[in-house]
């Protein structure tokens, strides 16, 4: 898939979709070798825990800003399956 020429409307979105790829992925680098070595081998899963939830709050974000972009749309479930599935 090719990104647009200009963002436009959707500049906000790709920018919260870049600084989450950027950050998620610099944490999911750096989880193990900090973790362990800052607080041992026993918060390696709470760590985990903490990093999807990160992902599933902002896979929320981001499909609530694409339903915004359109009016007709209302995307507001998103919010309630996000909690659903970082509560799980």
């Amino acid at each position: 898939m090719r990104l647009p020429a200009r963002f436009g409307r959707s500049r906000n979105f790709f920018a919260v979709a870049f600084a989450g790829i950027f950050i998620l992925t610099l944490a999911y680098v750096s989880l193990p070798s900090f973790t362990t070595q800052t607080f041992g081998q026993a918060a390696l899963a709470h760590s985990d825990r903490h990093w999807n939830t990160l992902l599933l709050l902002w896979l929320g974000a981001l499909v609530l800003m694409r339903g915004k972009q359109n009016s007709r749309r209302d995307w507001f479930w998103a919010l309630p399956v996000t909690f659903v599935f970082v509560r799980s």
